[in-house]
């Protein structure tokens, strides 16, 4: 594929995302998104699913036909941090970004397949959320680690991805036929997580209420997953309630509310 020909392809991508982004009518606003790229012959993509995600599922699961692999991160305004930090339990303005967002990331991703389905560019993609086994806590098709390998960011010691806008926002990926370009990624540090820059920052640790995270060691990883879902899992009980709220809210977002919730570190 030609050089101008991925060219196209890379500004129908972003600019329809950033149109989709703009024109929202819901209650949440959004900050500007952030774009990564991936081939989908990307040995990280094989070690993935070899190491880190058992059964995580490879870009050719999806379509087989994938070259690459287009990654997106909505960061949420600050407005929306703000309310989930002061909140006790989960502030209702995170629920409802997070309930609209995914929503957004679906019609993003359907869009973008149509668009593309235009232009001969095959695509695929997967739900932002709810494709995880509820037993292992394991995601079929970790957004988040592919966004990783895209270039957009990187796991802090929350887990979460951390993009050059922080980590609190929500973030979709498309896999297509077609061949694109290849971003490096923007920053220069190794790390954006404060904490893996050299242990300045442990906010997340002292923000969750349930001591589900904490510093590695050896082979533990930092994030204790089981105890992270059971009190997601109260906050979905929390808004299943008599709250007049319709959805699943198996989140809780504040381990996202510190210093990196709007900005990285570098």
């Amino acid at each position: 594929m030609s050089a101008s020909k991925t060219g196209e392809l890379q500004e129908i991508l972003e600019k329809t995302v950033q149109r989709m982004i703009r024109g929202f009518t819901g209650k949440t606003r959004y900050r500007e998104p952030v774009f990564g790229y991936a081939s989908a012959s990307d040995p990280r993509f094989a070690q993935l699913r070899r190491d880190m995600v058992p059964g995580h599922l490879l870009p050719q699961h999806l379509l087989p036909e994938a070259r690459s692999v287009f990654c997106f991160f909505v960061p949420f305004e600050g407005s929306v941090v703000a309310a989930n930090r002061k909140s006790s339990l989960c502030a209702d303005e995170w629920a409802i970004a997070y309930e609209e967002t995914n929503a957004l990331l679906s019609q993003i991703c359907e869009t973008l397949t149509q668009e593309l389905g235009k232009l001969g560019v095959a695509a695929a993609w997967l739900q932002p959320t709810r494709n995880f086994d509820p037993v292992a806590l394991r995601s079929a098709w970790s957004h988040k680690s592919v966004a990783v390998i895209a270039g957009l960011g990187t796991l802090g010691l929350h887990q979460m991805l951390i993009t050059e806008r922080g980590c609190a926002g929500r973030v979709g990926s498309i896999v297509t036929s077609a061949d694109l370009p290849l971003n490096p990624p923007k920053w220069h540090a190794k790390e954006l997580c404060g904490f893996y820059q050299g242990g300045k920052c442990k906010s997340c640790i002292s923000l969750c209420p349930v001591g589900a995270i904490h510093e590695p060691h050896g082979d533990r990883i930092s994030l204790d997953k089981s105890r992270c879902h059971a009190q997601c899992l109260r906050v979905h009980e929390y808004f299943s309630g008599d709250r007049g709220f319709h959805g699943t809210f198996d989140i809780c977002g504040k381990c996202a509310t510190g210093p990196c919730s709007l900005t990285s570190f570098c």
